[in-house]
């Protein structure tokens, strides 16, 4: 036991990098990938499919691993950061099952699967049940169909390393045992994916939920589990960084962007809401998934390159406030941008096209060399530019369904968009003058004076107000008298306090009032 936590303590004080970690994992990842190809049965023509090789694999094994990670964490009492490292080495047991499926059957393979228990009804948990209380997945004569002699083997080995590390952490055979218990149940319910998949959408078909067109790709389902394995991961290894991070993230210019994003979906329906029938409701929440993360690597990327102007403007930010360090916050605008691109392809190549283009604007306005930012106008420009997209993604979402594509949307609603959300845009650079001037960022606010931009911005909101009922073709005369008092509203919170929460508000409910008029 001595040479046991020996070996421990040392993989524990590794200084290696994230990056050595992570490359490590995903090299064991498609390595197992690979060796498939020669010992799985099931695979077709010898091949597995790229969405499975490239996404829907290495998001199974790493959520996986990273809740088992975080499950010895928690009982060890050790940090994640040091249970990880001691737990990456050992993912090279995943690569066992093929070669020791070759051997077994003289070359021939095996099928490796899913557990897929009879599901001819909702109820089918004492199939489940059963299975897992008898151990089904660890015993040749009791083991459901996928799992083959070689996954048999790895599983045992898995668990007793695991038991020696919790008992050479903890010297406590209860302990260990129940751990070992525990990390059983998650390597069953991971096992049963593929099953707990299809109950739960055919549980939501049948409660009318869902309709006869949703159904989600195993790759989305395991992106939602690596999701949530990340969240708590990264609020178990930085607790204080996770709420600061969350709480600055600037929910309301997500609020808008997705507002924006529901606004190109219903023009896209073109009022025939029987489409509705036929839109995909997984797809559409990964469209959603794939905006919010997208921000959160856009926020993460700007707080890089802002944190001279956040001291200034906002010093309770992360970076300034150096509760994350630049190099995580690499890893989030990284992680966020791969699954932000990963969600909007669930929906289709199209998608994930728009949102890496969005990244790719938001790299380039918020970094150096280019950094767009910098540019009066441009900067604008910019969030005009990423507003429209977010209504093509809607627009493009709900227009397939009946036949409608890029050429079909109006040019009044694109031009229209671009210009009334790049107007709109000099509201956020009010509450930034100081850090902006100092980081010389040349807003408005900073070429003309706080107190002239006041009026200029105000005067930019109201022109951008009007604008959206001339091309959205509202002619009633009672909307621009509407318009102009939310423009007083505007100009008022500017002039008391600039606080963009309330400029926020008074926009959201400015556009009730227009899909009031436009319906």
């Amino acid at each position: 036991m001595r040479h046991i936590k020996k070996l421990i303590h040392y993989l524990e004080s590794s200084q290696q990098s994230f990056w050595v970690y992570f490359l490590t994992a995903l090299a064991f990842i498609f390595l197992r990938g690979f060796l498939e190809v020669f010992s799985n049965t099931t695979v077709s023509y010898r091949m597995i499919k790229p969405d499975d090789f490239f996404f829907h694999f290495p998001l199974w094994y790493s959520a996986l691993f990273l809740f088992l990670s975080l499950l010895a964490a928690r009982f060890t009492g050790t940090s994640i950061d040091r249970t990880l490292k001691t737990f990456a080495p050992f993912m090279c047991l995943i690569i066992l099952p093929p070669i020791l499926d070759l051997i077994f059957s003289r070359g021939i393979g095996a099928p490796i699967a899913y557990i897929f228990l009879p599901h001819k009804s909702v109820p089918a948990v004492w199939p489940i049940f059963k299975t897992y209380i008898t151990l089904g997945a660890f015993f040749p004569w009791s083991r459901p169909d996928g799992v083959t002699p070689g996954i048999l083997i790895e599983l045992w080995l898995l668990h007793i390393l695991q038991f020696i590390y919790i008992y050479a952490k903890t010297r406590k055979l209860l302990h260990s045992l129940i751990y070992v218990l525990l990390a059983y149940t998650v390597l069953y319910l991971f096992g049963l994916l593929a099953t707990l998949k299809f109950l739960f959408e055919k549980l939501m078909l049948d409660w009318k939920v869902f309709n006869s067109s949703t159904h989600g790709s195993m790759t989305f389902y395991c992106l939602l589990c690596f999701c949530a394995a990340l969240l708590l991961y990264f609020r178990a290894f930085n607790r204080d960084g996770f709420r600061t991070f969350f709480r600055k993230l600037r929910w309301t210019r997500i609020f808008h962007y997705l507002i924006v994003f529901f606004l190109g979906f219903y023009i896209g329906l073109e009022f025939q809401f029987r489409a509705l029938n036929r839109i995909n409701l997984i797809s559409l929440l990964g469209l959603i998934l794939s905006i919010v993360s997208g921000w959160i690597s856009a926020v993460a990327v700007n707080d890089l390159s802002d944190t001279r102007a956040d001291a200034l403007n906002d010093p309770g930010r992360p970076l300034v406030k150096g509760v994350i360090n630049p190099a995580q916050m690499v890893i989030i605008a990284f992680l966020a941008g791969f699954i932000s691109v990963v969600f909007a392809l669930q929906a289709g190549y199209l998608y994930a096209m728009i949102m890496l283009i969005v990244l790719s604007i938001s790299f380039l306005y918020s970094l150096e060399p280019v950094r767009l930012k910098r540019i009066p106008l441009i900067n604008q420009l910019v969030i005009g530019l990423t507003s429209l997209l977010m209504i093509l993604q809607g627009y493009l979402f709900a227009g397939e369904k009946i036949g409608l594509w890029l050429s079909n949307l109006p040019p009044r609603i694109t031009l229209g968009a671009l210009l009334i959300f790049t107007l709109g845009a000099a509201i956020k650079d009010l509450q930034d003058y100081p850090g902006d001037k100092a980081d010389n960022v040349y807003t408005l606010p900073v070429i003309f004076g706080p107190r002239l931009s006041t009026y200029l911005i105000s005067i930019l909101l109201l022109v951008s107000y009007i604008m959206a009922g001339v091309f959205l073709e509202i002619k009633a005369s009672s909307f621009f008298i509407i318009a102009f008092a939310f423009s007083l509203i505007n100009f008022y919170i500017i002039k008391v306090n600039r606080k963009q929460l309330f400029l926020f508000i008074n926009y959201y409910v400015f556009t009730l009032a227009i899909l009031f008029f436009y319906l």
